[in-house]
C-alpha cells in the first residue's frame, strides 16, 4: 500500500471531499489538516512517504525538502501553480510533479464575471453611498443588449469557461 503525504490541508477540504473514503481505502495516509509552518516541519511531515497531495501553495518544495525524502517519487499539486516547487529539484531528485490545469476555470470565470457586473453597475460606489445614508439614482447601466460580456472574453477565447458563462451557455 502507498504511503501519501497530505501535510496541508488547513482549512480541510480533502478530509471532507467524496473522494476521502476511497483514498483512505487505496493508501496508508499521512494527513495533516494544519499547515507545516516550516521547512523542518514539512519535511518531517512528508519525510515517509512516496506521494505528496501538496493542498496549499504555502508549503514550499524546495531542494533541500526534495533532498531530505529521499523515498518521494511524486508530487501532486491541487491548483494549477507550481512557482512553490523547485521544479529542477524535484527532477534531480527523480520527483514527478503534477498539477490540475483548469481545475479553478468555473470559479474563475464566476468571479470575473461578478467583477465585470460589480464595475458596470458601480456597486462599490452605490454600496457606499448607500452606507453614508444617501439614496445614489441612475449611477449605473444595464449590460441588457450590450456586447461587453462577449467582447471582455475574447483573450479567453469563445469556447472558455469565462466566455461560456458570459453567454448563459454555461
Amino acid at each position: 500500500m502507498p504511503r501519501i503525504a497530505i501535510p496541508d490541508d488547513a482549512p480541510p477540504v480533502l478530509a471532507a471531499s467524496a473522494v476521502w473514503r476511497d483514498l483512505i481505502s487505496r493508501a496508508e495516509l499521512l494527513y495533516h489538516d494544519t499547515l507545516p509552518g516550516s521547512e523542518e516541519r514539512l519535511i518531517e511531515r512528508i519525510g515517509a512517504a512516496e506521494a505528496v497531495l501538496n493542498i496549499r501553495a504555502s508549503s514550499k518544495f524546495t531542494a533541500r525538502v526534495f533532498a531530505a525524502c529521499p523515498p518521494l517519487r511524486l508530487l501532486s499539486v491541487w491548483g494549477t501553480g507550481t512557482d512553490h516547487v523547485d521544479l529542477a529539484a524535484a527532477a534531480r531528485h527523480g520527483v514527478t510533479v503534477t498539477n490540475t490545469p483548469g481545475i479553478s476555470a468555473i470559479s474563475v470565470a464566476e468571479h470575473a464575471l461578478a467583477l465585470l457586473l460589480g464595475v458596470a453597475r458601480r456597486i462599490p460606489q452605490v454600496d457606499a453611498a448607500t452606507r453614508r445614508g444617501e439614496w445614489p439614482r441612475g449611477q449605473s447601466s444595464s449590460s441588457t443588449g450590450k456586447p461587453a460580456a462577449s467582447s471582455a472574453w475574447e483573450p479567453s477565447g469563445a469556447g472558455s469557461p469565462a466566455s461560456r458563462r458570459a453567454s448563459g451557455c454555461a
